[in-house]
C-alpha cells in the first residue's frame, strides 16, 4: 500500500458489469470474409462508465485492463448469491 491510499470496500456490484453491452463488430479496416471481434463500443461505454473510456487524439478507447476489478467483483457478488441459494435449499 506503498502508493495508495483512502482504500475502501467498492460499492461497484454486478449491476455494473450487466449494463455493459457486449458486441460482435468487424473494424472498418476489415474485409467482409474477416473474423468478427467481440468486444464494446467505446461510444456506448463511455455513457455509462466514462472513467473505462479513454481519449487518445480524438479517437475513443476502451480501457480493458480497468473492467477487470469490476468483473472479479462481479463474480464474488454471484459468489455469495449461490452461497445464501444453498443454505436456503439446505433448510427446506
Amino acid at each position: 500500500m506503498k502508493l495508495k491510499k483512502n482504500i475502501v470496500d467498492t460499492k461497484k456490484s454486478i449491476d455494473d458489469i450487466m449494463s455493459i453491452k457486449v458486441k460482435d463488430f468487424r473494424w472498418k479496416n476489415q474485409d467482409k470474409t474477416a473474423e468478427k471481434t467481440t468486444g464494446f463500443i467505446a461510444q456506448e461505454l463511455q455513457e455509462i462508465h466514462p472513467k473505462l473510456v479513454n481519449d487518445i487524439e480524438g479517437t475513443l478507447h476502451v480501457a480493458s485492463t480497468d473492467i477487470i476489478p469490476l468483473l472479479v467483483k462481479a463474480v464474488q457478488d454471484q459468489q455469495q448469491q449461490i452461497n445464501e441459494l444453498k443454505e436456503l435449499l439446505k433448510t427446506k
